[in-house]
């Protein structure tokens, strides 16, 4: 009998344990759900509050971004300007050399050109030296042929006249 006892005790107490179990088992079901929406809670906030950071996050890169690109449209336009102003002022060295080069060829013309005139006039000058004296020469070549036909033709007349003057004495003595 004490054996039945201690079998039905022990039952009972396992029962009572199984039950005991049961209700621990049950609160902690209980707490693990608590847990569980308490964590799905927390995590549904977690989750909102990163939606949120993201959203913020896109927004800063997107304004960044869009910042960037007008920086990058403002230097471009900026070395686009730059450029133009370059070619600008290069075209206007360029037109000022050449108009440099220009003149200076001009000036240069100018100067060949009034060499050659002072050289002509030169020229002319020693042309008309060498004519004016080969002229003197020749006039003192005409002058001297005149005086030497003028003293011939004088000679001759001189020598007509004794001759005539001859003949007058003779035809004088004669007479």
């Amino acid at each position: 009998k004490q054996e039945e006892e201690y079998h039905r005790l022990e039952k009972e107490g396992r029962q009572q344990d199984n039950a005991a179990w049961k209700r621990k088992y049950e609160e902690m079901v209980e707490h693990k759900d608590g847990v569980i929406m308490r964590v799905e809670e927390e995590a549904a906030e977690e989750i909102l509050t990163l939606e949120n950071e993201k959203e913020r996050m896109l927004a800063e890169i997107k304004e960044q971004s869009e910042t960037e690109l007008r920086l990058l449209e403002e230097d471009a336009e900026r070395k686009r300007k730059e450029l133009e102003a370059k070619k600008e002022k290069e075209k206007r060295e360029m037109e000022e050399q050449a108009r440099r080069e220009q003149e200076r060829l001009q000036r240069e013309a100018e100067e060949e050109k009034t060499r050659l005139e002072a050289e002509a006039r030169a020229e002319k000058l020693k042309l008309t030296l060498e004519a004016e004296e080969e002229q003197r020469r020749l006039q003192e070549v005409a002058m001297t042929e005149r005086k030497h036909l003028e003293e011939k033709k004088n000679d001759e007349i001189l020598k007509e006249q004794i001759t005539m003057d001859e003949v007058l004495a003779k035809l004088l003595r004669w007479t």
